[in-house]
């Protein structure tokens, strides 16, 4: 972690963002699409990259492994941190020039695309485990939104100035993209349920099943982390 924060101190984040605000409109939109692609690939296997570095760091006395060791897979940890970080300061970036342009396309355009989500679920077959897995990557997708919103508001008010009008001028671009976020959802889990015909309830068995896997994650000899 040390030697990526290190590696991102060369970054220039002036030269980013003047750089990424002069392309086209179009451009960042087709940019930003390709990000969130590429954020949830480097998220998929991030997880595995990262558990089998701590396996490799700890693993069992019984099971020691002994055929790469340590060094190749701190290395390839290194280069998917940074890719991964490249690909959210981006995101970032791009975020942060839609909601400070003069020009409110590009933000009317990133908000529109949340609602291609919709035309992608409904009228087809889902079944409980599917709806499962749509309804955590959602809460993963929403708290990445605000995440990212806030690294745009410390950001603007690093560069203008840390005083309570910045910081209020930013609120309604943020709220309008959280709240278009989570209309969306709402919508789209509302089809979901109505077409498949599953019951309200069945939520509450998410719950449940999350709050299940954070208390048994947390465990000594859980699968998931010591093997």
């Amino acid at each position: 972690m040390f030697c990526g924060v290190w590696l991102f101190t060369f970054v220039d984040l002036s030269v980013m963002y003047h750089f990424l605000r002069g392309q086209a409109v179009v451009k960042l939109y087709i940019m930003f699409n390709m990000l969130e692609v590429a954020d949830r690939l480097c998220s998929s296997f991030g997880q595995d990259i990262l558990e089998s570095l701590f396996w490799t760091a700890s693993p069992p006395k019984e099971k020691r492994l002994r055929q790469l060791g340590i060094i190749p897979q701190i290395v390839v940890t290194l280069f998917y941190v940074m890719v991964h970080s490249m690909v959210v300061l981006i995101q970032i970036t791009t975020l942060n020039i839609a909601m400070n342009s003069q020009n409110r396309a590009l933000l009317i355009i990133l908000l529109s695309n949340n609602f291609v989500e919709i035309k992608g679920s409904v009228f087809k077959k889902f079944e409980k485990k599917n709806l499962y897995q749509i309804s955590c990557s959602d809460i993963r997708e929403r708290f990445q939104f605000i995440v990212l919103l806030l690294m745009v508001i410390i950001r603007n008010m690093t560069e203008l100035g840390w005083k309570m009008d910045n910081f209020v001028a930013c609120l309604p671009d943020a709220f309008l993209i959280i709240v278009s976020e989570i209309v969306v959802d709402w919508t789209k889990h509302a089809f979901i349920t109505k077409f498949n015909e599953i019951p309200m309830t069945v939520y509450q068995d998410y719950t449940y099943s999350l709050a299940y896997d954070f208390a048994t994650s947390q465990l000594e000899n859980d699968v998931s982390i010591r093997y």
